[in-house]
């Protein structure tokens, strides 16, 4: 490859890492490229300390098409995205946003309001 740039938005993609390593990228280090492996981020919904794994990380793929003569990639698409672990959180606090009439269900059948 004539040249490459790194342009981190927030994670880079470390899936290209590989291929800056070769001195000259064959098609061997550019299949390389095809599979994107899960980042280490996790993605977390809702507040508290009880977490429900709901997804596991799976490998995205990548496509691409290379000009040897300009040995540059002419066109990339996503056609999986990578994703990593998909947690909910349990077990937060009550938002502010219930009025004090909200009534919760005990495990004693009797209702309780949930601002006393």
């Amino acid at each position: 490859m004539q040249g490459t740039a790194l342009w981190r938005l927030g994670s880079s993609d470390t899936s290209l890492w590989p291929i800056w390593d070769a001195t000259h990228a064959d098609e061997a280090a550019r299949q390389k490229l095809m599979d994107l492996p899960p980042g280490p981020d996790l993605i977390l919904e809702g507040d508290g300390d009880i977490w429900h794994f709901t997804d596991t990380p799976k490998h995205g793929k990548r496509s691409f098409e290379y000009d040897p003569q300009s040995d540059l990639f002419t066109d990339e698409s996503y056609d999986a995205i990578p994703l990593s672990y998909n947690i909910d959180r349990l077990g937060g606090p009550i938002r502010k946003s219930l009025s004090p009439s909200t009534m919760a269900q005990t495990l004693t059948g009797r209702p309780q309001s949930l601002t006393s």
